[in-house]
């Protein structure tokens, strides 16, 4: 009769894991494996009598252990990345993202990665997703952020004027003249050797 209580144990251990470790339904197949095996050792040591007490108490057990599980599971580490937050929590995320996202623009920084037209950035010691108005900009070319587009800032080459300052109409203008632009990014096209 130990192997069957055995047996009983190591069911509820089973569907208590599957709630915590995702096994894709295998902790699942083995606890009902093992209720069955609970079963069948409770009739074959214990007669009919603990057969019919072992199905009596696994119908009462298992929903048992079921919602204890599941009232402790949302506080667990994957039970927080499975299940949709509460939703004032993540309206004060967003905001919070966006205050950031706006402090961001008209900061300037670094391509990380060349962007064609999107890539990474660094501001401020800290790496962003951007994208360009659409032309490519090769890795560490200095950029400014000017507004934002979803997940990701919106930048163009950073324009300095003839003195190394940065012009602050520029900043305030979302298209700069071709003529800055080929000051500052050399055409791709053009033979360096010649």
């Amino acid at each position: 009769m130990v192997f069957a209580i055995c047996l009983l144990l190591l069911s509820i251990v089973l569907l208590c894991l599957e709630l915590f470790i995702p096994s894709a339904g295998l902790l699942s197949v083995a606890a009902v494996i093992s209720t069955i095996g609970w079963i069948v050792a409770a009739f074959v040591y214990g007669g009919t009598t603990m057969g019919a007490l072992a199905m009596v108490v696994t119908a009462v057990i298992f929903p048992v252990a079921f919602v204890v599980a599941t009232r402790i599971w949302p506080k667990t580490t994957l039970g927080r990345a499975v299940l949709i937050g509460d939703a004032a929590h993540d309206h004060q995320r967003a905001s919070r993202w966006t205050e950031e996202r706006t402090q961001l623009v008209g900061r300037h920084g670094k391509t990380i990665s060349p962007m064609r037209p999107s890539g990474a950035i660094e501001v401020d010691g800290r790496q962003f997703d951007a994208v360009t108005e659409g032309r490519p900009l090769s890795a560490q070319t200095e950029i400014t952020v000017i507004s934002f587009l979803g997940n990701s800032l919106v930048v163009i080459p950073r324009i300095v004027d003839p003195t190394g300052e940065f012009p602050a109409a520029a900043a305030s203008s979302a298209e700069p003249s071709t003529a800055e632009l080929e000051r500052q990014i050399p055409d791709p096209f053009d033979d360096p050797l010649g």
